[in-house]
Order: structure tokens, then C-alpha cells, then sequence
């Protein structure tokens, strides 16, 4: 087969999140359905993705496999799919997407964050969240919170957030009420953290101080960023 240049983007793409779906693929590359399930099923039949239907109830997903990663050139070794991660996995990916098309950033997977890290000698001091969303004049820390943490890991996590000067924010996207309960106890005050309610994507306030009259809501914020990013 012709491969082109935007499959061999497509391939990297998938592979730095480890999994995703043919709906992910449409919207990261607004693409039609037809012309995404088209292509998935090219690449596929080429040797360069597997599709695996991992849950009756979900869709199938893609991944990349040694030969994807060997005409991509990507240095990232193949990842299969794994059942302990695999709906936040999923999760993660819509997120990415999500934030990408709101604040017209850029998102930098946890995957990808690894590499860098091992490239670079660092090893894997600190913690690595779930993904960066790189903006024009700063970098902010991605979790996705679908289960609870123990309270000495979360505190942990949560100081190292505090004094790492080279992320100026962390946005938690948290899953149910009880985690943003948790959440919310854990930050224990405002300014370097957002907390806020996924997929709502409604803001949660943090500590005893009521929301000012006129708090912009989210998708002011998410607006904001966007426009601000084009300036």
C-alpha cells in the first residue's frame, strides 16, 4: 500500500496514547466516519495497526504494532492493550481531544513524557501526570482521577505539585462526587489547582470562600485560553 504522510502521523498519534478508538481518530483529525474507519481499516489490513474488541459494549480499539513503529519511525516502543487501565486509557484520549479543540494548546501524553524523561538521563523522579497541555505561556499538569487514591499517595503527589516550579498549574478532572470530595480535601486551597467535574467539565470550588458574583464559568475559561492563544 501508498502510505501517506498523515498515516504515518496518525501512526505516532496512536501510539503515544497506546490505544484509541476510530471516534478519536475522526475528531483528532476531522475526519468524516466513513473516511476514518476507512483508513483504520487499510492500515490495519497493511500490518501497521491491530484492532482488538476488547468489551462487547464498547467499541473496538487500535493499536500500534512493531511494523507501525518501524515505518513511522518512532522511537516509542509498541504498547499492548492492558484491562487494569483500559477505560482510563480511553478516558484520557477523549480528554486530550477535548482540551486540544477548547484552549487550542497542545497535549503531551504520559507516554511521551516517559520517553523524555529516559532520553534525557532523568529517570523518573517526581511524578509523571497523565499528560501536559502545553500553552503559549505555560505547561499544565493533566490528571484524570477515575478511582481513589490512598491519602499518603495523593499528599505526596499533591506537595510535589506545589513546589514544582516548572508546572504553573494542575487541572483534575475528577469522575465521581467522592473523588472530588477527596480531591478538594487534598489541594485544600485554590490558585495552582482546578478541580473540576468530568465530562461535565463544571469547575468545582475549592475550600470555605463562596464563588465571587460573576465567576466565569468553564467554558468562559476554556474560551478565554483559546482566544488569548491566537494574540
Amino acid at each position: 500500500m501508498l502510505i501517506t504522510d498523515r498515516d504515518l502521523v496518525i501512526i505516532r498519534w496512536i501510539n503515544s496514547h497506546r490505544l484509541v478508538t476510530a471516534e478519536h481518530v475522526k475528531k483528532k483529525f476531522l475526519m468524516s466516519r466513513q473516511s476514518a474507519y476507512r483508513r483504520l481499516k487499510i492500515l490495519v489490513e497493511a500490518g501497521y495497526l491491530a484492532y482488538e474488541r476488547i468489551f462487547i459494549s464498547k467499541p473496538g480499539v487500535y493499536r500500534v504494532t512493531q511494523k507501525g513503529v518501524a515505518v513511522s519511525e518512532d522511537d516509542l516502543p509498541p504498547k499492548g492493550v492492558c484491562l487494569g487501565t483500559y477505560h482510563h486509557d480511553i478516558e484520557i484520549v477523549t480528554l486530550a481531544i477535548n482540551l486540544e479543540e477548547r484552549t487550542g494548546g497542545k497535549w503531551v501524553p504520559e507516554r511521551r513524557i516517559r520517553q523524555e524523561l529516559g532520553l534525557k538521563g532523568v529517570g523518573q523522579a517526581g511524578h509523571v501526570p497523565d499528560g501536559f497541555l502545553l500553552l503559549p505561556d505555560k505547561r499544565v499538569a493533566v490528571e484524570m482521577e477515575q478511582t481513589k487514591k490512598g491519602d499518603a499517595r495523593m499528599a505526596k503527589i499533591i506537595s510535589y505539585y506545589k513546589n514544582e516550579p516548572t508546572i504553573a498549574e494542575v487541572w483534575y478532572f475528577c469522575c465521581t462526587d467522592t473523588i472530588v470530595k477527596r480531591v478538594s480535601k487534598a489541594v485544600s486551597e485554590t490558585g495552582k489547582f482546578k478541580i473540576i467535574k468530568w465530562p461535565e467539565m463544571t469547575e468545582i470550588q475549592v475550600g470555605p470562600v463562596q464563588k465571587p458574583e460573576g465567576q466565569i464559568s468553564m467554558d468562559q475559561f476554556f474560551w478565554g485560553v483559546k482566544n488569548a492563544n491566537r494574540l
